[in-house]
């Protein structure tokens, strides 16, 4: 009788059956290994210059990296702008561009962290109708009373805002030291309020 033609044993099925979860176990196995080899999205960052990124509590510095897919937390300060904070989803071999809407900083914030309290209220300055100058980086306000004219900076070599003219005892209040543009427009405020 020839072996071949006998039917399959309990024994037989057993061994391809194993043969069968060997291999299963192998693929699965495979494809681990792949994903942890090469299984990452990417996240590249539209952002202005100087901001700070914190992606989970670390500081970012390139602006375009690989990541293990997952939820992130990503903050952007900047003194220049209101802080920025979002729940970030990267997927698997998906690319994300992080592009947020980020608001300029308030005149407001910026001179009552920087001047603080002044008068006998007690209360922070309050400049007036703002405008701003040299892509954001100086603003010129009226504060009241007086009318008295506030012009701050920021700082670049500091990191920091500063009062370039500021017509109170303990401030700069020279107009050739501030950039032209900027010294032309309080001139121009102060005779139009001068001239009522």
């Amino acid at each position: 009788m020839d072996n071949n033609s006998q039917p399959p044993t309990q024994y037989h099925l057993s061994i391809l059956l194993l043969n069968l979860v060997i291999a299963v176990v192998v693929g699965v196995c495979a494809v681990l290994i792949f994903l942890t080899i090469s299984g990452y999205g990417s996240l590249q960052l539209d952002l202005p210059n100087n901001v700070s990124v914190l992606i989970n509590n670390h500081v970012i510095t390139s602006n375009s990296f690989k990541m293990r897919p997952g939820n992130y937390q990503i903050i952007v300060t900047s003194p220049l702008i209101n802080p920025y904070e979002e729940n970030l989803n990267i997927g698997l071999f998906r690319t994300t561009v992080f592009k947020p809407n980020l608001q300029q900083r308030s005149a407001n914030a910026i001179a009552s962290s920087v001047i603080g309290a002044i008068g006998t209220g007690g209360g922070a300055p309050q400049p007036g109708p703002v405008q701003w100058f040299n892509n954001n980086t100086w603003f010129v306000g009226v504060v009241s009373p007086g009318p008295l004219y506030l012009a701050m900076y920021y700082d670049n070599t500091q990191q920091q805002w500063a009062v370039g003219y500021y017509d109170v005892a303990g401030y700069p209040s020279d107009l050739s030291k501030i950039p032209v543009n900027v010294a032309t427009y309080i001139e121009n405020l102060e005779a139009q309020y001068a001239g009522g």
